[in-house]
């Protein structure tokens, strides 16, 4: 958090706040950006605090690259170009609710400044004008700052450093912190009586201790109105903003409720629009499933929907029936149950092959099973290790009566 208002650029950069991916643009002493980077006469550049340290008492006086003599700042010069394009290189706010305490990265739970995309040209004045998380002093103490977006009538209903008067009856008035310990510490707090001569007294006199008793009282309870009317203020405006809160979330809530029923209509349209797949079945061990297996035996299964319908492909090496046998036979199946006429154009082929056919399967109510009954002689395709198998399948519209 950017706990100064006047903080430079170059404090910024020394204090190692800012990183920059692109290593161009680091010291390669130091690691730090070259914000104010120096270069030798050959184009060597490092940050202006590691040339302090190069031309300073104890130092080489020499280039850390190419040992080029430098005696002072007058042997270097600024590479405009490089604090051009850093200056266009895009960062986050600092105030961006993390700060590192040694190696330590911690998290503040009060969050911060959500934008990622500030130049650094114009990270100064987004801190100064535009962050609402910029720390401003309080005018209670030195010791308290709060967030520039907080409005400061509810920081004063907040702060621990503002004085006010005991709500009980000892009229003793110190900081909100201070009164809390007050009270908490076992009688500590103490009605406070006075004469006129504004002496503390012992009286004997029952009616006057009375009468002051309960001027004191009126005062305290007076007092106590007053510190519940700014605790109410406060709960007030904290109430205001949970139920702006509330009711930016309910909006929110709203626009992803509309986005999802318009992506479920899309998804349903896209459902009803489908009318085709297309894949490959790739069968290894081949030679040897032809020696193993025999006729209405399938060596390869593939499932897959087409819309909200189910579908399977079969693929028999020794052919699917006793009638086919000695062919490769190859089966579309249907599993949606619909009781209606289906027309699908399907198309086997088997790579390498100039092996390809196109049927038209008319799937009758309660068919479940059509195909390409001898799509190729066994033999032919008999001493391959691997079969590849492309289909495609196109379901035709359904004509309406």
């Amino acid at each position: 958090m950017v706990r100064n208002s006047e903080i430079t650029l170059e404090e910024i950069f020394k204090e190692g706040r800012i990183n920059l991916e692109n290593d161009d643009f680091n010291c390669l002493i130091c690691s730090l950006p070259l914000f104010d980077g120096l270069q030798c006469k050959r184009g060597h550049g490092a940050c202006k605090s590691c040339w302090e340290r190069i031309i300073g008492t104890g130092g080489k006086k020499e280039c850390h690259l190419c040992r080029i003599q430098i005696k002072s700042f007058d042997d270097l010069s600024k590479n405009l170009y490089l604090e051009k394009e850093i200056s266009k290189q895009k960062v986050s706010c600092l105030n961006n609710g993390k700060e590192k305490f040694g190696n330590t990265l911690v998290v503040k739970s009060d969050g911060g400044c959500k934008r990622q995309d500030i130049p650094i040209e114009n990270l100064l004045y987004h801190i100064k004008n535009e962050c609402g998380y910029l720390l401003i002093d309080c005018k209670h103490s030195k010791d308290c700052k709060y967030y520039k977006h907080i409005p400061l009538e509810q920081h004063q209903n907040e702060c621990q450093y503002i004085s006010i008067h005991c709500p009980g009856l000892c009229g003793k008035k110190d900081s909100r912190m201070n009164i809390i310990k007050h009270l908490e510490t076992p009688n500590a707090c103490k009605p406070l009586i006075k004469d006129n001569g504004g002496n503390n007294n012992n009286y004997n006199n029952n009616e006057n201790i009375n009468l002051i008793i309960e001027r004191t009282y009126q005062n305290q309870i007076k007092a106590i109105k007053e510190n519940a009317e700014s605790e109410i203020s406060r709960l007030k405006s904290q109430l205001s903003l949970s139920n702006l809160r509330i009711a930016d979330l309910a909006d929110e809530i709203e626009e992803l409720r509309a986005s999802f029923l318009r992506m479920e209509s899309k998804f349903d349209i896209l459902e009803e629009s489908t009318t085709g797949r297309s894949g490959t079945i790739i069968i290894n061990g081949w030679r040897m499933k032809l020696k193993s297996m025999c006729y209405g035996e399938a060596v390869a299964r593939e499932t897959f929907y087409i819309g909200k319908n189910n579908y399977c492909i079969r693929v028999y090496p020794m052919g699917n029936c006793y009638k086919n046998r000695g062919f490769v036979s190859v089966e579309l199946g249907r599993f949606d149950n619909e009781e209606s006429h289906l027309d699908i154009d399907f198309r086997a082929e088997i790579k390498d092959y100039n092996i390809r056919q196109k049927v038209q399967l008319c799937y009758s109510p309660g068919d479940t099973e059509h195909g390409i009954n001898q799509l190729v002689p066994v033999d032919q395709i008999e001493k391959e290790f691997r079969i590849i198998l492309h289909f495609k399948v196109d379901i035709k519209p359904k004509i309406k009566n």
